[in-house]
């Protein structure tokens, strides 16, 4: 079978895209097929995707396979048309699915010309996208991102080096946080959860923060961070027991990884689609602490080693329990070396990057594609929430456009 995988070939302004595109192509590239990459990116201009469709009418491919998170289809389906490529179509989706709602919108007519299978990477995410089609068809599939084991594995021989460097208690109860620092990750809200509730009561806990600062606060809410703030607020969180070691190399994050004891993420973010660092973490070896919310769930259901803390919501916005996360890490106790293995070992038979190449083949060779059935009345409202008002289009004031995140988000929370 001939296979088009179509990316954008610079290099995404998000790490975790990165990651997640590397892995895709890596799972793909695995497979026993005709397989040709395609560089599609739409800031490279008109001849660009000209060029790129005449490619892709040569080489004539049984499926065309979207991997990237950027752009959305819409810039080659009419240039395919005109050429009558009408091979299926594989779209990989990734969180900002609903930042590019109305870009979906817009190609809905487009898309109807081709037979559609859309990939999400767990099953809150399938329930979100899947919301809004005309009917439960099987269009929208599910087949988690992967991780490449070999970057990320247990492995705890420079973990001393490690302690030494950034002067980390070994004997302590090491919780890392790994990702963006900003509002909706909830990333703050934790380190004043540590500094206030947890090292009064558990001394030898230490937090663990790597990442970089993010001022993107709530967006969807219209709740926008002047630069600096998300920084000032956490450097007013830190404490000897909380650490700030910002953005680490990946070869760094594994050393990391292997020195800590509980991975910890209580995020809410809009975007939670999967989660590239509690996949990382935890085929290092790591138990997991992690909000139900997005495609954390889908992590608790595999791991052993892990704790759900439950989303609750109120006439706003969603949360996360605080008390259940103080009683988590209050009763975390360092892993054996064992149960790390152990935690290694079910993460790989999950996620790893040949696990998910055996769920692309039979994705290919056993799913049969459906033509595009369109979109439904839910996710013309939920498009209409950005055109009304772009800067903030779930507006906290705004009763009608809130109910209708609320109503949509609570996929997330499954």
């Amino acid at each position: 079978m001939k296979l088009a995988l179509l990316y954008a070939f610079r290099s995404s302004e998000w790490k975790s895209c990165i990651s997640i595109t590397d892995n895709i192509k890596s799972s793909y590239s695995m497979l026993d097929h005709d397989i040709q990459y395609f560089d599609y990116d739409h800031l490279k201009g008109e001849l660009h995707l000209e060029i790129l469709a005449d490619n892709l009418k040569k080489f004539n491919p049984d499926r065309i396979v979207f991997i990237d998170h950027r752009p959305t289809p819409k810039h080659i389906l009419e240039r395919l048309l005109k050429r009558k490529v009408d091979s299926p179509l594989i779209i990989h989706l990734y969180g900002d699915f609903s930042v590019y709602c109305n870009d979906w919108i817009e190609q809905e007519a487009l898309l109807k010309n081709f037979k559609v299978q859309f990939v999400t990477a767990s099953l809150s995410q399938q329930n979100f996208v899947t919301q809004f089609f005309n009917n439960q068809s099987e269009q929208v599939l599910k087949i988690p991102f992967s991780v490449d084991h070999g970057s990320y594995h247990c492995d705890e021989n420079e973990k001393n080096k490690f302690y030494e460097e950034y002067g980390i208690d070994s004997q302590a109860i090491n919780f890392i946080y790994a990702g963006r620092i900003t509002k909706q990750k909830n990333i703050i809200e934790l380190a004043s959860l540590f500094k206030n509730k947890i090292i009064p009561k558990h001394e030898s806990a230490n937090l663990i923060i790597a990442g970089d600062i993010d001022d993107q606060g709530s967006p969807f809410h219209g709740e926008y961070l002047a630069a600096g703030t998300t920084q000032l607020l956490l450097e007013q969180s830190l404490s000897p027991n909380i650490k700030w070691l910002g953005g680490l190399s990946k070869e760094k994050l594994a050393i990391a990884y292997n020195a800590s004891d509980c991975f910890i993420s209580l995020s809410t973010f809009h975007d939670e689609d999967f989660g590239m660092a509690p996949l990382e973490a935890g085929i290092t070896g790591l138990p997991i602490i992690l909000s139900g919310w997005g495609g954390y769930n889908d992590f608790i259901e595999v791991a052993a080693s892990s704790k759900k803390i439950d989303i609750t919501h109120d006439s706003l916005r969603f949360k996360f329990n605080q008390d259940q996360a103080i009683q988590a890490i209050l009763d975390q106790s360092k892993p054996t070396l064992q149960e790390k293995l152990n935690q290694t070992k079910n993460f790989t038979q999950h996620f790893s990057n040949e696990v998910i190449s055996q769920k692309f083949e039979e994705l290919i060779t056993r799913k049969k594609p459906e033509y595009f059935v369109g979109f439904n009345k839910r996710f013309w409202e939920f498009t209409r929430c950005f055109r009304s008002n772009p800067a903030k289009p779930f507006d906290l004031k705004n009763q009608t456009t809130q109910a209708i995140y609320s109503e949509c988000y609570s996929a997330y929370t499954s």
